[in-house]
């Protein structure tokens, strides 16, 4: 504490926690409305919780909160697998670059954080969100870093894991989009300029 009152510290992975557990027990299946207007969530036990405002946060799921209101939302899941590694390289303030193809690496203490963005071609919907594609270390990541800084040819992986981002089809950016004037439809990754055009003309 660095006063005698108003100042302190919270346990903020503890309140997502709880967070995620309200709202995983409220279990929200559909949207109600009146006429044109949202008026509440209806939870699967039956309960409709009214509300005049309703914020779609989310992320790489929020387009099937969005077709509860018939709304087309271009924003899909797209698997990410992110690699933890141990090397000796040492490159003394290194910040974090990308390269051409989009493989990033950045420093994380003694280690190193590095990742891909995928091809348009090669980066389907939906895939298992917690399945790392190690190939894709091995037969892309790896030999790329090695060649461009050739102290990444000696490296072992300490961590990995995998995760969806939210990803937009339509310019990969993000919008918040008011729908009539009771709902908000956002998405940290759709285009304001054209996804949530999109998303205006649906709710009209």
């Amino acid at each position: 504490m660095f006063g005698e009152s108003g100042e302190g510290w919270f346990d903020s992975y503890g309140l997502v926690q709880a967070l995620l557990r309200k709202a995983q027990a409220l279990d929200v299946i559909g949207i109600e409305r009146k006429g044109r207007r949202m008026s509440g969530v209806r939870a699967d036990n039956g309960t409709i919780y009214p509300c005049d405002l309703m914020v779609n946060a989310a992320g790489a799921w929020s387009r099937s909160i969005a077709a509860m209101l018939g709304i087309d939302l271009p924003v899909h899941a797209r698997q990410r697998s992110i690699f933890n590694v141990l090397s000796p390289a040492r490159l003394d303030g290194c910040p974090l670059l990308i390269g051409p193809g989009g493989i990033y690496f950045r420093p994380e203490e003694r280690t190193w954080i590095c990742s891909t963005s995928l091809s348009a071609d090669n980066d389907p919907d939906d895939l298992p969100f917690d399945e790392v594609d190690h190939a894709l270390f091995d037969d892309v990541i790896w030999p790329t870093r090695a060649h461009r800084v050739p102290q990444f040819e000696v490296l072992r992986v300490k961590r990995c894991w995998s995760g969806y981002y939210e990803y937009n089809v339509l310019d990969q950016k993000r919008s918040l989009a008011r729908i009539r004037t009771s709902t908000i439809a956002c998405s940290r990754t759709v285009s304001a300029d054209t996804a949530c055009n999109r998303v205006r003309r649906h709710a009209a």
